[in-house]
């Protein structure tokens, strides 16, 4: 790249999409409108919107290495994106977890509270599983754990089995072990 004097800042600093040492605020624009036409950039188009010789683009082009430059901007554009849609993946599995846990919730919820022929034991177990694997899923782990398949009864299949009473129960088991002696007929939430 050409080098000049442009103030006091140090070359190494100033990004290749950024005016650089010794470009004339004019070519610079040039420049910048080039680089904001996106996909659709054309030194033409950067000569009619400036009223200039298209040669004159050109060389200004050429002396100023847009194209290194365009490639540079794209690229950090592609990194913020990447960036932004990094945190918004996360936000978003923040959102299911919580809502996972709110659907987990719910369904001991309605083993405890529930007349036991209110709900069907399916499901309750349906709930249950729902929650579960949506907090699975949002976590990355498996739904399904494939390795360890000595015989062929699912969790899914055995909670849909278990009548209301038997659903409390393990709700309780799991409560003492998890909460701290919390028991099936406490108040989860």
């Amino acid at each position: 790249m050409p080098s000049g004097k442009r103030g006091a800042t140090n070359i190494s600093e100033i990004k290749l999409w950024e005016r650089q040492q010794g470009e004339s605020s004019k070519a610079f624009a040039a420049f910048a409108a080039y680089r904001g036409m996106g996909a659709k950039r054309s030194c033409i188009k950067v000569a009619q919107e400036f009223s200039k010789n298209p040669t004159v683009i050109l060389r200004w082009s050429r002396q100023w290495h847009w194209q290194q430059r365009i490639l540079a901007w794209d690229n950090e554009c592609a990194r913020i994106a990447k960036e932004e849609s990094a945190i918004e993946i996360r936000e978003m599995k923040q959102r299911h977890i919580q809502i996972s846990m709110y659907l987990q919730n719910r369904a001991v919820n309605a083993i405890n509270e529930l007349m036991p022929r209110a709900v069907s034991a399916s499901a309750i177990a349906a709930f249950l599983r729902l929650g579960v694997d949506l907090e699975r899923i949002t976590r990355g782990e498996p739904t399904e754990r494939t390795e360890s398949k000595t015989e062929d009864i699912t969790i899914r299949n055995f909670l849909s089995n278990m009548t209301p009473d038997e659903l409390r129960e393990i709700i309780g088991i799991t409560n003492n072990g998890l909460h701290g002696g919390n028991t099936a007929d406490e108040e989860i939430g």
